[in-house]
């Protein structure tokens, strides 16, 4: 499942996605979700989706944050030594 990561560009377009995702979007996904998964109480859901539209401006950053270290995951070894060893300065990466 992973053999084709080889740096940031493998997250793309998805990233992008997720960050610019109309808040629309993410509500009509979250109101298709049966309230037994939830417990039924709403304003919990509500507070979800809150926060979840909150913190997918941090996405990438927190990606970035890692170091790399997500690559030790990932069976073709991309990770701290690929990303950085490319010349890549820290928090450069995917802007």
């Amino acid at each position: 499942m992973y053999r084709e990561i080889r740096g940031w560009e493998s997250f793309e377009p998805w990233l992008t996605r997720l960050e610019t995702m109309a808040a629309e979007t993410v509500w009509a996904a979250a109101s298709e979700i049966p309230p037994e998964w939830y417990g039924g109480d709403l304003s919990e859901m509500e507070a979800l989706v809150e926060k979840l539209l909150a913190r997918r401006s941090r996405i990438r950053r927190r990606l970035k944050d890692s170091g790399g270290r997500i690559g030790s995951h990932f069976q073709n070894g991309w990770g701290r030594e690929k990303m950085w060893g490319r010349g890549l300065e820290r928090g450069t990466v995917g802007d």
